[in-house]
């Protein structure tokens, strides 16, 4: 499957690592696992890590540099499968492993919306199915750190363009920076033009 994602031979300005599995897995998990044994939650947990250790059913390649600058906040990968993003959100939050709310002017408190598709319509691309969730990050050294994210869906034949997009770490503000997310845009309008082909 590594054959079908984009590379620095279609991007020259932009390099990529091939994780290893177990990373590739960790990055392909949309949203955080939740602790509790309910068939509900135990449901989301094995819905959510989207990519398998299989070569053949799925690839996940991150972005390393772009433009000669440092970029760690983007992912994509192609799955040997059509994705449901409507019922893989609806098994998701029939759990919510997490509940945020922002503080408005006025004092009140706002929920933020996690785990919802909706249409987006990226130029080169069309409509896409988009997601904002809670992501977690980390290494050994570094430890675990959430981020707030995106994750988008597009589906080309019989296989699914899958791109996550991270915002801050160690921050729930559910606005992604706009800069990542031109890049993201850029980004997957080569994964599909390449998967096309």
């Amino acid at each position: 499957m590594t054959a079908y994602l984009v590379s620095n031979a279609d991007t020259p300005e932009i390099t990529y690592v091939l994780p290893p599995a177990a990373d590739a897995i960790a990055l392909g998990t949309v949203g955080v696992a939740s602790g509790k044994d309910t068939p509900e939650c135990l449901a989301r947990n094995a819905a959510i890590p989207i990519v398998t250790a299989d070569p053949m059913s799925a690839a996940l390649t991150r972005v390393e540099t772009a433009d000669g600058k440092p970029r760690y906040d983007t992912q994509i990968a192609v799955l040997n499968r059509v994705v449901d993003a409507d019922a893989l959100a609806s098994t998701m939050r029939a759990c919510p492993s997490v509940q945020v709310s922002v503080h408005n002017g006025d004092g009140s408190e706002q929920a933020i919306d996690w785990e919802v598709p909706v249409v987006k319509d990226i130029a080169g691309v069309g409509p896409v199915r988009e997601m904002s969730y809670i992501r977690e990050l980390g290494n050994k050294s570094t430890g675990s750190m959430t981020a707030a994210a995106v994750v988008r869906f597009v589906t080309v034949g019989n296989r699914t363009v899958i791109e996550y997009i991270s915002g801050n770490l160690g921050s729930y503000d559910p606005e992604i920076p706009a800069e990542s997310i031109a890049f993201g845009d850029r980004l997957l309008a080569e994964q599909v033009a390449k998967l096309k082909r």
